[in-house]
């Protein structure tokens, strides 16, 4: 199945980011079609099934607990979201650096002549994924070949995947859309292809 999905940012080609998205949409939408039946349901037997402690009071108190719950839950959806795209975009340039190694190890044995210097030793040359063993290590890699824009958007996304990881104990908060980060993270895979 070869499915492209446009947006304003470009056209997203990964399979593994669309269906994180497909999820993260439907889970959105179940999200907020609960949070209006929650909130109409007058006889409290929907919220119980939910498992909703929000039982009683005044309508309004009611109605604002509700919304708060569910606005919480939204934004837990988003984050765990974000992480996943991170994670497999994390897997998939991962793999890449692994196939990048081999290449260059081969294009350099190929290249040096083995009476030359070095020539034992010649592959220690090439960096290997041990040497790039976190997104940090692959921003720098890219930073020549991806525009500014892109290496900043990209860098907010790490940073931002880096303080839901940690707690949020660090970091600030970021304003990308998830259809955003997917457009941004594809974007990336296609220039390091």
């Amino acid at each position: 199945m070869n499915t492209e999905f446009q947006t304003q940012y470009g056209t997203v080609k990964s399979e593994e980011f669309l269906q994180i998205y497909n999820q993260y949409n439907t889970l959105i939408k179940l999200s907020l079609q609960a949070q209006e039946r929650s909130i109409s349901d007058k006889s409290d037997k929907y919220i119980n099934t939910l498992g909703l402690d929000i039982i009683g009071g005044k309508r309004k108190n009611r109605s604002n607990l509700i919304n708060d719950y569910f606005d919480t839950l939204q934004k837990d959806l988003y984050d765990f979201a974000v992480l996943n795209l991170v994670a497999t975009f994390e897997k998939m340039i991962f793999n890449r650096v692994s196939l990048a190694e081999q290449k260059s190890k081969t294009i350099l044995a190929s290249s040096y002549e083995m009476s030359a210097p070095f020539a034992t030793s010649i592959k220690s040359f090439v960096k290997s994924k041990q040497d790039i063993n976190n997104m940090s290590g692959v921003l720098n890699i890219l930073s020549g070949t991806i525009s500014t824009t892109l290496r900043n958007r990209l860098k907010e996304i790490i940073d931002y995947r880096n303080r839901i990881a940690h707690g949020k104990r660090f970091g600030k908060e970021t304003d990308l859309t998830v259809l955003e980060i997917m457009a941004c993270l594809d974007e990336v895979l296609e220039v390091a292809q």
